[in-house]
């Protein structure tokens, strides 16, 4: 009986070591876990939307209508076109130049301040003069002639001095101007006098006594200036 027991403890300690080792030698089990991934999908809605119609409908409004109707044009305006279209293409010329083709000349006395010398200038005489003065120097004068010859005189006292009249002072300015000359005005053409030639004004003074004889020589040397460009201008 002693000796028996000592072998089943054996016995018994080779099994626990035979399962021990069985057990440790064994491969590991595997050991599967569930894990929830959450995973948003989207849902569609379907929505009914009304389906918009157009419909196109025809609708009357009146609408003006300008009808250009060709109308004749006046002779005038056409005359007045092309004198503009010459002014315009034309080029700048000399005093001289400009009375190229003046045949003959009126005299016009023009201005003011001849009616305070008491008659001492008369216009009247002035422009007598004027006249013989261009026939002397070989310019026709007509009186119904397409270019006038204006000669403006303008006359003023001079300020008194400690009582003294002192006397006159005076200008003379000649310019030529031409008939029947069709200008624009205002949208517009009419006829009117265009000036052609403008001599130097010529300002002077003088005393009381010299006033007419003063003018009349300043007028003389203005026409003798006039006449010497017409000449060249006319002279063939």
């Amino acid at each position: 009986m002693k000796r028996l027991f000592p072998l089943l403890m054996g016995v018994v300690a080779i099994t626990f070591c035979v399962l021990y080792l069985r057990e440790k030698n064994k491969p590991p089990r595997e050991i599967k876990r569930i894990l929830e991934r959450r995973i948003e999908v989207p849902k569609e809605i379907i929505e009914e939307v009304p389906v918009e119609q157009i419909v196109e409908k025809e609708v009357k409004v009146p609408v003006e209508v300008i009808k250009e109707v060709p109308a004749a044009i006046p002779p005038e305006y056409i005359e007045a076109l092309a004198v503009s279209r010459l002014l315009d293409a034309a080029r700048p010329v000399s005093d001289y130049e400009s009375l190229e083709g003046v045949t003959d000349v009126s005299v016009a006395i023009a201005g003011n301040g001849l009616d305070i010398t008491d008659g001492t200038v008369s216009p009247e005489r002035l422009k007598t003069r004027a006249e013989l003065k261009l026939r002397q120097l070989g310019v026709p004068i007509r009186e119904d002639s397409r270019w006038i010859l204006a000669i403006f005189v303008i006359v003023t006292r001079d300020p008194v001095s400690g009582g003294v009249q002192a006397g006159w002072s005076f200008s003379v300015t000649p310019q030529l101007r031409e008939r029947g000359v069709y200008l624009p005005r205002s949208g517009k053409w009419f006829v009117a006098t265009d000036s052609i030639y403008n001599g130097i004004m010529s300002v002077a003074s003088c005393g009381t006594l010299e006033i007419n004889q003063s003018i009349t020589d300043t007028v003389d040397s203005d026409l003798a200036e006039f006449a010497n460009s017409w000449s060249m201008a006319n002279r063939n």
